[in-house]
């Protein structure tokens, strides 16, 4: 019987993915650390899924952005927010939203690999689920928007 063992993350710290001047740079060691991806999640895979995260997020988030910028905030961490353990909770939630949206995707792209089926692969799909709506929250209370949109019909 042959046993798969995940290959250890690598040694070296990758670089950390630096964004627009107004966002903070994001370090692929700690997103790997926060989200407990091990081994099998290459550093390159990693990077990419990020890459693509920080992208979708500043695209949801552009016009507040500029309408901070052109309020005279030139960083995330600049914009008027409270802060918890020395850290504005914008750059929290920031940081929050890319790391549950890259695990989303990564996890999409990981359970094709899955050889077990059944209510592992359901218990996955939520998982996915429950990341992207993570992200969506974080991006909400950066807006200050609430959660829950509310149609009548």
């Amino acid at each position: 019987m042959l046993l798969a063992i995940a290959p250890p993350a690598t040694t070296t710290p990758p670089e950390p993915i630096l964004d627009r001047d107004f966002y903070p740079e994001i370090h692929p060691a700690a997103a790997r650390e926060a989200m407990r991806l091990d081994g099998t999640v290459t550093d390159t895979r990693l990077r990419l899924a990020l890459v693509e995260a920080i992208a979708s997020i500043n695209c949801d988030l552009n016009k507040w952005r500029a309408d901070q910028q052109d309020a005279g905030h030139s960083r995330l961490s600049e914009v008027p927010a409270e802060s918890i353990d020395s850290l504005s909770v914008n750059v929290h939630h920031y940081t929050h939203a890319v790391y549950c949206l890259a695990t989303a995707m990564i996890n999409e792209r990981y359970k094709n690999y899955d050889t077990q089926a059944g209510p592992r692969l359901v218990s996955i799909d939520t998982m996915i689920d429950d990341l992207r709506r993570d992200a969506r929250f974080s991006i909400r209370n950066i807006l200050g928007v609430t959660h829950t949109t509310v149609e009548l019909i």
